[in-house]
């Protein structure tokens, strides 16, 4: 029979012998994946400064310095961000993670879609532009990681998965209903504009939002449509959106076309909608239109419509020139217009 003194070496001797498999255990694929990402893309994620340049002893809320997020475009020294952080500001500073600080000016900015191009004069040697990605392919529960300064904090990474997609966000503009990605990657105070990364590095959304009465829930906006609105930032400094000249309302139980549809209610005339032959509604204020329907737009450009941001992302997507295909149903007959 053995002693308690050699069962305690025994013992002992076991533990010494598992702790370096513990301590040294080897990260996992999916941490050593982590990692490299971050490792990647931190380089071109960069910390936004923006202030008011206000009279001395002004109490105006807009005179806080503002924090947030961006990220490297390109080696000309383009960046992205979001829209609200450098909105309303005289004087922006963009600070790289060599610690190296620039002055930004605003190359072009989109209030609809909360999104600002900042250029900063820096030497390419310390600008690594980030990939963007397409997320028109992205499914619920692919994971992503946010970079940016939560709370000032800079370059700090969080990692969730896709909560959901196409979320609706109250109050913002038409154009990104229905079109916000969730997830559970913490995204707080001070992240807006920080690049949200899928597991190859590249930019899949623009951290935007959070909820701040739950926890794990933040949103971002698709980079697919950001992309769409970038020619129009760089050449024009603002996205370009036509008047139509049409309007009308969103109308359910739209026939064997679909349950949702956008029912013209007024076309200016000797506009684009009138030149193209798109018909309004008759009858007046009260009567619901219902003496004469007007066109039920139920596609734009072979996709099909389910609110009012559907048309305007549609619009801004297609450009200066280029053609419109809508779907329409007249009545009970499926017609196709072509509007430029």
């Amino acid at each position: 029979m053995r002693s308690a003194a050699s069962c305690l070496g025994i013992g002992f001797g076991l533990l010494a012998a598992a702790l370096p498999a513990l301590v040294g255990a080897a990260p996992s694929p999916d941490e050593l994946n982590t990692i490299a990402v971050f490792r990647e893309a931190s380089r071109g994620v960069v910390h936004v400064t923006a202030m008011s340049m206000l009279p001395p002893g002004s109490t105006d809320e807009r005179g806080r310095t503002g924090v947030g997020t961006g990220f490297v475009l390109d080696h000309a020294g383009r960046l992205l961000t979001a829209y609200h952080v450098v909105k309303d500001r005289q004087r922006i500073l963009a600070t790289l993670p060599t610690g190296e600080e620039f002055v930004a000016t605003v190359v072009g900015s989109s209030e609809e879609f909360d999104v600002a191009l900042l250029r900063i004069d820096a030497p390419q040697r310390v600008l690594f532009p980030l990939r963007l990605g397409d997320s028109t392919r992205l499914q619920v529960g692919q994971k992503v990681l946010a970079i940016g300064n939560g709370y000032g904090l800079h370059n700090s990474l969080s990692v969730g998965v896709i909560s959901a997609l196409g979320r609706t966000l109250r109050g913002e503009a038409a154009e990104l209903q229905a079109s916000f990605i969730q997830t559970d990657a913490a995204i707080n105070p001070g992240n807006s504009g920080g690049p949200l990364l899928n597991s190859d590095g590249e930019v899949v959304g623009i951290n935007d939002a959070m909820n701040p009465n739950a926890q794990s829930i933040g949103f971002a906006i698709p980079i697919h449509l950001v992309r769409s609105v970038l020619p129009d930032l760089v050449r024009m400094g603002h996205i370009y959106r036509p008047d139509l000249g049409f309007s009308g309302t969103m109308v359910r139980g739209v026939g064997g076309e679909g349950t949702m549809g956008f029912e013209v209610q007024e076309v200016l005339d000797d506009s684009p909608a009138a030149r193209s032959g798109l018909r309004a509604g008759r009858g007046g204020p009260g009567t619901g239109y219902g003496n004469e329907p007007g066109d039920i737009i139920v596609a734009v450009n072979g996709e099909r419509i389910s609110n009012p941001g559907d048309i305007g992302r549609a619009i801004v997507a297609s450009g200066t020139g280029r053609d419109l295909l809508l779907r329409v149903l007249r009545g009970s007959q499926p017609l196709t217009i072509r509007l430029t």
